[in-house]
């Protein structure tokens, strides 16, 4: 294994090697926002208002059809993470192996799914008849060409398992140049419009996909991984399904939550659909810092767990909530300090901004705690509990959000309420995680974890 694009995370100062592995994954993400951005400003020059919404609306569609997947995948690195903390360099070539073919299996999945389904989900969902054929168009195109997303997705599971965040940075990178300059090709020279966009979301991101392949099978890889090699092993895919379903259920949940929220949000009118979405868009990038650091925390638990280190994984949770703390409280008072310059960039109404700067002031104090949730739920994660994390994020951001809002909304049309029904979950489920971490033997006994993945009394099946 090359082992100079890893971080070994069970040795060494712990703060210098949770910064060193979530340095990259925030320009990553950085990044990524940085070319939504970039992307939309394409689409609305050149489609319109119509073609922005168009795409925006297939957009949450997307992630509510793929966040299953990608829930999923997050039992791939926790696999990966601990087989690398416990030095089994074969059993995590067969859980990459798994992973690559598990993502090649929803992708042709999703293609039906894309070419019969498409209409019928965007009339359940009410899509405006001006922009239906806009919308249809574009989300027939993304579903049927879910492979490349799927690569990238379950590469980063890998590459983040072996604690390589410098990879995914720099293929995720490539592919959002290659997507950006298909746009200006698609949409502004052929006037191709929504469908061009998402043609060149699909091309940019299979082209990433098979660059990733093989790059995989190489050996500057740090985990050379041959396509004679990539095949399905039952044991690793009990063990994903195992790890990974139940953030497939948090995730699709909590979208559906989600989008549930926002129709109350709509009953406030135009004003405040407005000041929530700025709102939104400035949270995309203020919380950043801590979802690096989550990454991070989830990577050095899977680690450490794997090598049965459970004291310097008990430690690594306080440096980790210190930092996330410490980082959420710089961040809050920051924004707190220039939320009407920053919303001026977003919001031209005075009634969207007072609504936005209200929200900001109910919220923003209390970020602390909802990061606190997020490293919280990457420890169990990392530790092969998402159970727990799933119950927190399911129980308090979906259940408790949404009949909160549902008991006292239509007897209280209250936006301020509205606003503080966020904090008030965010503590429901930090305080559950809390409790959970101090009383519940949450850290596995690795022998017994390790058992589960004895490959070698698993048959393997190959997929041709």
């Amino acid at each position: 294994m090359a082992r100079d694009k890893t971080i070994n995370m069970t040795e060494g100062p712990i703060s210098k090697l949770m910064i060193r592995f979530a340095l990259p994954v925030f320009f990553m993400s950085l990044f990524n926002q940085l070319y939504l951005i970039t992307d939309s400003l394409i689409i609305a020059t050149f489609t319109g208002d119509l073609g922005l919404g168009a795409v925006t609306n297939c957009e949450n569609i997307y992630w509510f059809v793929t966040s299953f997947f990608f829930g999923c995948s997050m039992g791939l690195t926790v696999i990966i993470s601990q087989q690398f903390g416990a030095g089994h360099h074969d059993m995590m070539k067969k859980a990459a192996a798994t992973g690559l073919v598990a993502a090649f299996v929803m992708a042709i999945l999703l293609i039906p799914v894309g070419l019969f389904l498409s209409a019928p989900i965007l009339h359940i969902v009410q899509t405006p008849a001006d922009v239906f054929g806009m919308s249809q168009g574009y989300l027939t195109i993304v579903l049927c060409g879910s492979g490349g997303l799927f690569l990238l997705n379950v590469a980063a599971g890998i590459f983040s398992g072996l604690g390589d965040s410098k990879t995914p940075l720099i293929f995720q990178t490539a592919s959002c140049l290659a997507n950006a300059s298909m746009d200006v090709i698609f949409v502004a020279l052929f006037h191709l419009g929504t469908s061009g966009a998402a043609l060149a979301t699909v091309l940019a991101q299979i082209g990433t996909g098979i660059a990733i392949l093989f790059y995989l099978r190489s050996s500057r890889s740090p985990l050379p991984l041959p396509f004679h090699e990539i095949r399905l092993d039952r044991a690793c895919f009990k063990e994903l399904m195992r790890l990974g379903i139940p953030g497939g259920i948090e995730n699709s949940a909590v979208s559906l939550a989600n989008t549930m929220v926002q129709a109350f949000v709509n009953g406030f009118g135009t004003s405040a659909m407005a000041a929530c979405g700025a709102l939104a868009t400035i949270d995309g990038f203020a919380f950043l810092p801590i979802n690096a650091f989550c990454s991070a925390l989830a990577t050095f638990t899977g680690q450490n767990v794997g090598a049965a280190k459970k004291e310097r994984t008990k430690k690594g949770v306080r440096v980790g909530l210190m930092w996330c703390t410490i980082l959420s409280v710089v961040i809050s008072i920051l924004l707190l300090c220039v939320v009407r310059w920053a919303l001026g960039f977003f919001l031209s109404s005075e009634e969207s901004m007072a609504l936005a700067i209200e929200r900001a002031w109910i919220t923003w104090p209390f970020y602390f705690i909802c990061g606190l949730t997020h490293c919280l739920a990457s420890v169990f994660r990392g530790a092969g509990k998402p159970m727990i994390s799933m119950s927190a994020y399911l129980g308090f951001w979906g259940v408790l959000r949404v009949g909160l809002l549902m008991a006292v909304l239509p007897f209280i049309h209250s936006y301020a309420f509205l606003c503080w029904v966020y904090p008030i979950t965010w503590s429901g489920s930090t305080i559950f995680l809390v409790l959970m971490e101090r009383f519940y033997p949450w850290f596995p006994d690795s022998k017994k974890a390790l058992e589960q993945l004895d490959l070698e009394k698993n048959g393997d099946v190959t997929v041709q």
